[in-house]
């Protein structure tokens, strides 16, 4: 069959079950195809046509209307994304113009010197706080008696 052939036979056939060409249906609106619907019987040809028909009607509102989300869901998270970046960035630049000046010891450790100092002069000695020796306890018996 060619393209007019299919064409002329897909006519026929809307005619026999008494719809309108897919054409007229798209141009219908939501309570036009509404008002189609309910003139057929469910479960017939005539009935799922209309149907489909409804549900692609639907299908393009609600495309419609997602579009508009997504593109303002974009923006929002495109600027969010962005304030991060330039919070980020304040942040990481005012917390280096507040460090206080680092310690000789802090120093050290940056410039990797530390531990390297020779000079046991300068390490204090750390004396016991009591001068007695601390005491060891001794072993326990093992034929010693519960207590009571």
């Amino acid at each position: 069959m060619h393209d007019s052939e299919q064409s002329a036979q897909h006519a026929f056939e809307r005619a026999s079950l008494h719809l309108p060409s897919d054409s007229d249906i798209e141009r219908l609106s939501f309570s036009g195809l509404a008002s189609l619907l309910s003139c057929h019987r469910e479960g017939t040809a005539e009935y799922r046509v209309v149907e489909r028909a409804i549900k692609k009607h639907l299908a393009k509102d609600q495309a419609k209307i997602n579009l508009k989300n997504v593109i303002i869901g974009g923006i929002m998270a495109g600027l969010f994304g962005l304030s991060g970046v330039v919070l980020g960035w304040w942040l990481r630049d005012s917390s280096t113009m507040q460090q206080p000046p680092s310690s000789s010891t802090e120093h050290q450790i940056q410039q990797g010197t530390f531990g390297k100092n020779t000079n046991s002069a300068s390490i204090p000695v750390i004396k016991p706080i009591s001068g007695q020796p601390i005491a060891v306890p001794e072993e326990v018996e093992s034929n010693a008696q519960q207590s009571q």
